[in-house]
């Protein structure tokens, strides 16, 4: 058996009441039982998808992918890149690298089995009821640098955008309701409005972003949107007609934008509840429409179910070709003008961590971390 693996790891975890507060850790590795495999954390991104993550870790059980032994604290998912350091699986050798979705850890141990030349399934017990979407590992092969670093900070927000415009074709298949995206400057609401320019085929809505006074011109740059407004022009000089039901994208978790719009829009308004770049649990995952001064209809979208949807209707080919079609689409759009910040350790980690919780990193900067040098 081939081993690199050390016999302690590093976890930063957060605490599940309140998850801007971190803690480190140093635990010690179990020994592997037949058919596992440990993987190196090698490098990961820090979005607002993981800010999500853990702010509806709870009611979406985001919490419970990686186990901890304190109920209290919780591991945070990431998507990123990891290498295997000790296999006792076999047809999963030393050295392979993996992309997917893993925990805020400098390793992990996982259950390989529906093992492909492309892909693997971690069929980990504790995983067992969980959406499967996130199970998934790419094979990346024994290469010495595999890692794209655009795959961990974009490719997951596209799976996000590409399905969003799926299920709002399905909500507005004429295209004739007024389409609102909160936190428009964010790379999430900008994928979503690139998966429209894409559509020459289908009825496109009137798409308008949101966005802070000190945004609207960088989001203008994108021309992405048929209009952009900062969120005071919104209640200024509305955008939107009275009466005309539009559907408000809520990237924000905006409570108070949220019954703005449906004042404005009237009953047949429609919110659709996804991220939450303003840092609030309470105003994503408790929603507050039967306290409303208007009766409000909402949703929170889970995006696994919206794959499990596309890829039931489609076919799980025809899905994956339609996904890497827009995933091309939104490396080239975004790509170019990223700035990508790398560090190192478990106070830049931390660090960056809390840079994000408190809605201060800006749209156009990616992050990637690793927890050694």
């Amino acid at each position: 058996m081939d081993t690199l693996n050390p016999p302690v790891f590093d976890v930063i975890e957060v605490a599940r009441a309140a998850p801007a507060q971190t803690r480190q850790r140093r635990c010690a590795a179990p020994s592997l039982a037949p058919g596992e495999v440990r993987l190196a954390t090698a490098e990961f991104a820090l979005t607002a998808n993981n800010a999500t993550y853990a702010l509806l870790g709870e009611r979406f059980r985001y919490f419970d992918f990686f186990p901890t032994d304190d109920r209290a604290y919780a591991l945070v998912p990431v998507w990123g890149y990891a290498q295997v350091v000790e296999s006792a699986c076999p047809g999963v050798e030393f050295g392979e690298w993996l992309y997917g979705f893993l925990p805020m850890a400098s390793q992990w141990v996982i259950a390989p089995t529906r093992l492909s030349a492309s892909r693997l399934f971690d069929g980990a017990a504790a995983r067992a009821e969980l959406p499967a979407v996130y199970q998934w590992l790419q094979r990346l092969g024994r290469n010495d640098d595999p890692l794209d670093p655009l795959q961990p900070v974009l490719q997951p927000l596209a799976q996000t955008a590409f399905l969003l415009r799926e299920h709002l074709a399905s909500l507005d298949p004429t295209g004739t309701r007024p389409l609102l995206l909160s936190s428009a400057s964010s790379k999430t609401a900008l994928a979503t409005a690139l998966m429209f320019s894409r559509d020459f085929d289908r009825p496109r809505p009137p798409l308008i972003g949101l966005t802070s006074p000190a945004n609207v011109p960088s989001v203008q740059a994108h021309a992405l949107f048929d209009a952009v407004c900062s969120y005071a022009e919104l209640a200024e000089q509305p955008p939107i007609a009275a009466g005309s039901a539009p559907i408000l994208l809520d990237f924000a978790g905006h409570a108070g934008l949220r019954e703005q719009v449906h004042q404005r829009g009237g009953v047949d308004s429609l919110s659709l509840l996804i991220g939450m770049t303003h840092g609030s649990a309470t105003a994503a995952g408790r929603s507050e429409a039967a306290a409303a001064s208007v009766p409000r209809q909402e949703q929170l979208f889970f995006a696994p179910s919206a794959a499990l949807a596309c890829a039931k209707a489609w076919g799980t080919e025809v899905y994956e070709k339609r996904f890497d079609a827009a995933w091309l689409d939104i490396q080239r759009h975004f790509g170019p003008h990223l700035q990508l910040h790398r560090q190192s350790g478990a106070a830049a980690i931390v660090q960056v961590w809390n840079e994000l919780m408190a809605g201060r990193l800006p749209a156009d900067e990616a992050h990637l971390l690793r927890f050694g040098a």
